[in-house]
């Protein structure tokens, strides 16, 4: 009910963003955000983030009901501020299609470029209406020197090692830990949720095969 709130209201700041003064904007901002706030005050909220890697068994949400999809970032490592319309990265309006075999997710063209968008953030939530589906890391790049053992949002080809100026999302980076207890793990905790993610994708004519 909550995420579904802010992306609501998320949609209606995009759609007047550019057509109304700044302080017009501040008013509508400020004024979605008190809904907001009053939706979120009347509910219980418990952690979106599952850290451990026990098998996820509960999550049942039917991804060809009506739901909405979109991506919302999370800051500094352990920092969680109320869902906040600016904190969308992007949603399903703005996938063009996700390729299962390369893991390629491309996006349509967008107002505000995703590396700008992603920036602020140090992870993205994947949420379906009001259920999280997974949390990826954002935004990796051939160049980083870092290592991670989940899902991450990937900026060049890693089967090619090539820049190639698209997004991928895969299993682990680098590559080479895909055969790793820890990414094996993850994989079989994401499992359900990742297969409602592709009935999704799939339902909205998306998924490309």
């Amino acid at each position: 009910m909550v995420m579904n709130a802010v992306f609501s209201a998320y949609q209606i700041l995009s759609k007047y963003r550019t057509t109304i003064s700044k302080n017009q904007k501040m008013k509508l901002y400020h004024a979605l955000s008190h809904i907001m706030t009053i939706a979120i005050v009347g509910v219980t909220m418990t952690s979106c983030t599952d850290d451990n890697n026990e098998l996820d068994t509960s999550f049942r949400t039917d991804p060809e009901e009506e739901n909405v999809f979109y991506a919302y970032g999370i800051g500094a490592p352990g920092l969680r501020s109320i869902p906040d319309t600016e904190n969308i990265v992007f949603s399903e309006e703005n996938i063009e299609s996700f390729n299962l075999a390369t893991r390629e997710i491309k996006f349509k063209d967008m107002t505000q470029p995703l590396y700008e968008r992603l920036k602020p953030f140090h992870k993205i939530e994947f949420h379906l209406g009001d259920d999280v589906l997974f949390v990826v890391s954002s935004f990796i790049g051939l160049w980083d020197s870092r290592v991670f053992d989940n899902l991450v949002l990937c900026f060049g080809n890693q089967e090619s090692s090539t820049i190639d100026q698209k997004y991928y999302i895969y299993d682990c980076y680098p590559l080479q830990l895909s055969d790793t207890d820890a990414v094996k793990a993850n994989r079989d905790k994401n499992e359900i949720r990742w297969e409602t993610f592709i009935r999704y994708l799939d339902a909205k004519g998306k998924l490309i095969r």
